[in-house]
């Protein structure tokens, strides 16, 4: 471990990959194979049922199944049909080793089958140029570019998320059955043995959080597991600061659009709803939830936070956190910790080590103890000599600067003596300095559990817990500093200084009212400048609706007029028409009766008729000629004359 890291880390400075592994966990890995083999970041691993076979997922769309722990045996490479990041791999179990279920960025899950000789066509053994023999001593960190079985295998293809698969899972109990989550917000579950679950459509949603976030909106799905102690018992590693428990057995599939799918936990470390409230971390969100072998325990990993441990029996749970109430407003309405905490199947408490759960958990039985007046016991008043050695180490590291040992130090000494409530007002203050990620939820947690036990002691104890008092009052107003609650923060000073009057005139408690005044002054503004946003911003939609609607009325009067308008040019068509029907026909009888007038008269009159037709025959031309000069037109003639012209 390079120590800047951790000096970094310890003193809160940006360090680009942060360190979020203990040191001591770390000494304790080593490198026994490097398995190179894909293009691309290996996004997921997988074992098989016995622990023969290591499934990889890449960013080359490959799955690549491993051999352990001979690694040397070559490996058999999938072609997948993704074409995307792969994000999620699986063996759906007992099916030896022929079924492996992959989910990608690509939105599709895939079921890939392999046949019997996959495994027995290959070659055993890669060629010793590939440097890869399983060994130790011959393992080489950048060896050539190794052999591999290129396999082919019988895919399906589901294609029912809409977003995201992040991630696959299957259970030991189910040999047909696996599920996939999405950032959708949807869980689906899959059966072999059906066949109607490939589509959008399909009626396998297990759980929706699509409508599970503030005001109905979406609760990504980043992970997902099955308890295998109890299989009935699945965890949602979500898109917000919890993580959700479910019960499958009270829960059905359904199509998309099922209402949101109740949870039967819902869990976080008790700082991240804090922090996003205050709008101090957007980025706060699980990245991958699992159960411990015997499903009592859930580990959930942090964007950006730490790994928290959940005990999800209810056997380790915690007091919530309390925040100080700061106005009429809150004294309605409860913490936003404690509201959170409260949420059905919430558990306030999570640790971040061993030595922290264990030591809360005691103290948490002491302060149950001390809160029992029927108890004539009372605690010793010296520390015992573990807890005075823990203490004085403790101590010694807050003075050197070594804030991370100092609360490993006074973690080992609340556990050996955790009725002394100046003990954990150390701690608070070793977790201040250290100011990692939640440890100022840690040290406000430490504080009321130091004026819980405060309130309860008696006799010689009395004196030593004044003292304890005033360090956990103090600590609780930068505990709450640091969690972003300045108005909370505010109240507790002004609680402290009615109860230690003597200190009031100090310039630094003075500062420090100015600053969270200034800080509380600051989010009222901001409050109020959101809020005038928010009414303009309604006014403009309102004006936009508004328009919208004027916008459509005016359209709709344009096509009324126009349908008007053209139903009138429909009506004069057709009155034109029938006028000129009505004229084609006059003019038919006209010389109907004229070819008649002709063929009964006598010779006289026909030849004094033609006589006058020629003569309107000449005018009409001489007519036609000047109106041709002039621009004009010529000029109809009608009655027996035309007629016996036209003869």
């Amino acid at each position: 471990m390079d120590p800047k890291l951790l000096l970094r880390r310890e003193l809160g400075r940006p360090q680009g990959h942060a360190l979020h592994l203990s040191e001591g966990l770390a000494r304790k890995l080593a490198v026994e194979a490097v398995l190179d083999g894909h293009d691309g970041c290996v996004n997921r691993l997988a074992w098989n049922e016995d622990g023969s076979m290591l499934a990889t997922a890449s960013d080359d769309c490959q799955v690549i199944l491993w051999h352990y722990p001979d690694t040397g045996r070559v490996p058999i490479a999938l072609q997948t049909q993704h074409h995307a990041n792969l994000f999620g791999v699986a063996f759906l179990p007992q099916h030896n080793n022929s079924r492996i279920v992959s989910g990608a960025m690509d939105y599709t899950v895939q079921l890939h089958e392999l046949d019997a000789g996959a495994f027995s066509i290959q070659p055993k053994y890669r060629s010793s140029s590939s440097g890869g023999n399983g060994s130790r001593g011959g393992m080489r960190r950048h060896p050539p570019a190794p052999q591999l079985h290129q396999v082919v295998p019988r895919t399906s293809v589901y294609h029912c998320h809409k977003s995201r698969v992040k991630e696959v899972e299957v259970c030991p109990q189910e040999p047909h059955l696996f599920w996939s989550a999405g950032e959708d917000g949807m869980v689906r579950q899959y059966d072999t043995r059906l066949a109607d679950q490939k589509a959008y459509g399909s009626p396998n949603v297990l759980i929706n959080l699509a409508t599970a976030g503030p005001r109905a909106g979406l609760v990504e799905c980043k992970g997902l597991d099955v308890n295998v102690a109890n299989p009935n018992m699945m965890t949602v590693a979500c898109g917000d600061p919890y993580v959700r428990v479910f019960d499958r057995r009270r829960v059905g599939t359904d199509r998309p659009g099922k209402p949101t799918t109740p949870a039967l936990l819902q869990l976080s470390a008790p700082h991240l709803p804090l922090l996003l409230k205050a709008g101090l971390s957007r980025r706060a969100h699980a990245t991958h939830a699992s159960f411990s072998s015997r499903g009592d325990r859930l580990v959930a990993s942090y964007h950006g936070d730490h790994a928290y441990v959940f005990d999800i029996t209810g056997a380790g749970e915690q007091a919530p956190l309390v925040l100080p109430q700061h106005s009429s407003r809150l004294r309605q309405q409860p913490s936003a910790a404690a509201a959170a905490s409260r949420t059905p199947g919430h558990l306030g408490s999570s640790s971040s080590n061993s030595t922290a759960a264990s030591a809360a958990a005691a103290a948490a039985a002491a302060a149950a103890a001390a809160r029992d007046r029927s108890s004539p016991a009372e605690p010793p008043t010296n520390l015992p000599e573990a807890a005075e050695a823990a203490k004085r180490a403790g101590n010694t590291a807050l003075f050197e600067q070594r804030y991370t040992a100092a609360v490993a130090d006074f973690s080992a000494a609340v556990a050996a003596a955790p009725w002394v409530p100046g003990l954990y007002t150390q701690r608070a203050l070793a977790w201040l300095k250290r100011a990692w990620e939640g440890d100022a939820a840690f040290a406000l947690r430490d504080c009321e559990m130091a004026l819980a036990l405060v309130q309860q002691a008696r006799g010689a104890a009395a004196a030593a817990a004044a003292a304890a008092e005033q360090q956990a009052r103090l600590r609780q107003v930068h505990a709450l500093k640091q969690l972003g609650q300045s108005q909370c923060a505010l109240a507790a000073l002004e609680s402290y200084l009615r109860h230690f009057p003597h200190v009031a005139d100090s310039s630094e408690l003075a500062s420090l009212r100015e600053l969270l005044q200034s800080s509380v002054q600051q989010r009222r503004d901001f409050r109020a400048k959101m809020q005038q946003q928010r009414q303009h911003l309604l006014q403009r939609q309102a004006q936009q609706q508004q328009l919208r609607r004027q916008l459509a009325q005016e359209q709709l009067e344009r096509q009324r007029d126009t349908t008007a308008a053209a139903a009138a040019a429909a009506a004069a068509a057709a009155a034109a028409a029938a006028a000129a029907t009505a004229d084609g026909d006059e003019e038919q009888r006209r010389q109907r009766r004229a070819a008649a007038y002709l063929r009964d008269a006598p010779p006289a009159a026909a030849a004094a008729a033609a006589a006058a037709a020629a003569a309107v025959v000449d005018a009409a031309v001489e007519s036609g000629s000047d109106s041709d000069a002039e621009g004009g037109g010529g000029s109809d003639s009608s009655g027996p004359a035309a007629a016996a012209a036209a003869a």
